[in-house]
């Protein structure tokens, strides 16, 4: 069978007790029942937790380089992100996640303890949807990567397993996906802490961060928001002069966060009239408007690294459709 990978400890254990243990605390619900209706004995249901960015970021599972690896090497978008918890009394029929070829379903066995004899197998089919022509055992720890126009369906635990069957699923989806332009890059939600800073980036950090980081922000610091987005910007690539306005983006105070830190000559002394115009820019009304009109690259990756920064905070909930939009003019 192409396209199909499997992926045994790859995560450590501390990491995979720390997975399993943010998988519990979710909020699982009914997803589906088979012909609508109600729900009841006799109809399919399935127990999902839907994942929002913050619970992706939360998780510390695409921090692993190996899954940042596949998705930039098969050039895909994550679409979708949930748990799927199984019991005995479950029922599941072969379906297929995508009619795409180069779209991508990756599956996570979740338990730190799963004997063979429980069951829980992930079955493959051919077109006919009715012979199984590859199994997966359900082995703890183990990442399974297959193209997402194979029929496939979960099995049930065996009546002697204890406790349940959790499945982390993720759907993503290649350019030629209907549904690639409401998908996004999760590589760009990963911040990189090593990449080296130029010496009027770390003058300006010193400065920043002696004047914002007791200024609470999105559940943290102004100034760890700050920082963190100009790691972004810096991830992303982009110029001295655009890191620099990462920096210092709210400092004017915005219409989102009114607090003004500093004056517009303090500021072009520390970061040179050109950051200082994008600052300025972005603190202005209308900002998200004016800049997507703009079409300026630079200003357009501060607007998207700024949004991108505050998704992970926990509660805040965003459309990825809105991230798309962004990095599709930035294409």
């Amino acid at each position: 069978m192409n396209n199909f990978k499997i992926y045994d400890d790859w995560l450590p254990g501390a990491s995979r007790q720390e997975l399993y243990e943010f998988i519990g605390n979710g909020y699982f619900r009914i997803a589906r029942a088979q012909n609508g209706g109600h729900i009841g004995r006799g109809f399919q249901r399935t127990l999902v937790s839907n994942w929002s960015i913050s619970d992706i970021i939360a998780s510390g599972f695409f921090k692993n380089k190996l899954i940042i690896d596949w998705v930039l090497e098969n050039n895909v978008r994550l679409f979708k992100t949930y748990v799927v918890l199984s019991t005995a009394s479950d029922t599941y029929q072969y379906h297929t996640d995508s009619f795409t070829k180069g779209s991508y379903t990756g599956l996570y066995y979740a338990n730190l303890d799963w004997k063979p004899e429980w069951e829980g197998e992930t079955h493959f089919s051919d077109d006919s949807m009715q012979d199984i022509v590859k199994s997966v055992s359900f082995v703890p720890g183990r990442l399974v990567l297959f193209d997402a126009t194979i029929p496939h369906k979960s099995s049930q635990p065996g009546p002697m397993a204890e406790g349940y069957r959790l499945t982390l699923v993720m759907k993503f989806v290649c350019k030629d996906d209907v549904d690639y332009n409401s998908a996004i890059d999760i590589q760009d939600f990963i911040i990189d802490y090593n990449i080296p800073l130029t010496e009027k980036e770390r003058r300006a950090v010193e400065v920043v961060q002696s004047l914002t980081n007791n200024i609470p922000h999105s559940g943290t610091s102004l100034f760890n928001h700050l920082y963190n987005t100009m790691m972004l910007m810096k991830k992303y690539r982009c110029s001295e002069d655009a890191c620099l306005a990462a920096l210092c983006h709210s400092l004017y105070g915005t219409e989102y966060f009114n607090h003004k830190t500093i004056d517009r000559d303090q500021l072009v002394n520390l970061i040179g009239e050109k950051a200082e115009r994008m600052v300025e820019v972005f603190c202005s009304p209308d900002r998200d408007r004016k800049i997507q009109e703009s079409g300026n690259r630079e200003l357009l990756y501060l607007l998207y690294a700024n949004e991108v920064e505050l998704s992970t905070r926990p509660g805040n909930h965003p459309e990825f459709s809105f991230f798309s939009q962004i990095k599709n003019q930035l294409k």
